[in-house]
């Protein structure tokens, strides 16, 4: 497990940061990504007891600092290939998708209230 290796790699006083995307973040691509929505190895909402599992020794601070707000709009099909393929579809798959995708696609807006 890489967090395992990273705890035991750091030096005492060391910083670890991860970040990880909540499954519902991005509902706009939800119709083009297979698997939408489903559970990963480290998702936003386990990323927290995951990693507190790990550095769970006296001494061991873990914090999370929830954010939920607009990060970036796919202007273009090249730009909307690239954030395909980090969801891991393969080269084709992600131009086939991105030809389906309305752009320009602005991120969801969410209530600013939410975390």
């Amino acid at each position: 497990m890489p967090i395992r290796e990273a705890r035991r790699v750091l030096r005492p006083g060391g910083l670890f940061a991860a970040c990880a995307a909540n499954r519902d973040s991005d509902p706009e691509l939800a119709r083009v990504v297979p698997a939408s929505g489903a559970a990963s190895t480290f998702d936003g909402e386990d990323a927290f007891a995951i990693v507190g599992s790990v550095f769970a020794a006296p001494g061991d601070v873990v914090q999370a600092d929830p954010w939920d707000g607009p990060l970036v709009t796919l202007t273009s099909v090249p730009a909307a290939v690239a954030c395909l393929r980090v969801y891991g579809l393969a080269p084709a798959a992600a131009v086939a998708a991105a030809a389906m995708l309305d752009l320009p696609l602005p991120p969801p807006q969410h209530d600013a209230g939410q975390a």
